[in-house]
């Protein structure tokens, strides 16, 4: 009857572990990403348990195993230093980072954009963007409509012109509680 309908509901992940989660919350799976890890590993089979995580949120992305309504959980004292930009191309996905200050994940960049939004409805929280190592485009990109970016820290610094770029495509979007360090003379906006 109505009295016992919960938005609550149990869910056992491979591996063995159990959770009672908010549907509202994690409509979908929940993935997780650690480099600290020992038994981190961007190849199929990680990823679903906070033991054997992915080694990095570019895996998860273009792993095509996360998918719409997903979260993918960054685990405190993860880090990425990016070769390439992150294609941030599955609509719906919810990426949160846990931690807190510096141990938030935390993201290093060269002459790339960090990461960059092309699917709509995305939501970003919680990451740490570093000042890049050479001059770089931009932090965040994004080229897609309804996407959130919410407690972020933009660390910027001589080498970076742009924490956050906007297209003609990134419609709606909302930009919530961030925070922007500017350490040397150089960035824009």
């Amino acid at each position: 009857g109505a009295g016992t309908q919960t938005p609550l509901f149990s869910r056992t992940e491979p591996g063995g572990m159990f959770t009672i989660v908010d549907v509202r919350e994690h409509p979908g799976l929940v993935w997780f990403v650690d480099s600290a890890a020992a038994g981190a590993g961007d190849t199929v089979g990680h990823g679903r348990n906070p033991d054997k995580p992915f080694a990095t949120l570019g895996y998860a992305f273009s792993s095509d195993l996360v998918a719409a309504g997903d979260t993918v959980y960054g685990l405190p004292g993860h880090s990425e230093t990016l070769a390439a930009a992150i294609a941030a191309d599955i609509a719906g996905v919810k990426v949160v980072g846990l931690g807190e200050g510096n141990k938030r994940p935390t993201f290093v960049g060269g002459a790339i954009d960090y990461i960059s939004i092309s699917a709509d409805d995305i939501t970003i929280e919680g990451l740490v963007f570093t000042t890049p190592t050479a001059a770089s485009g931009t932090q965040v990109n994004i080229a897609a409509a309804r996407v959130t970016v919410r407690r972020c820290r933009f660390n910027l610094g001589a080498n970076i012109l742009d924490a956050v770029t906007i297209t003609a495509a990134g419609e709606l979007p909302t930009l919530e509680d961030n925070e922007v360090v500017v350490s040397a003379d150089g960035p824009d906006s």
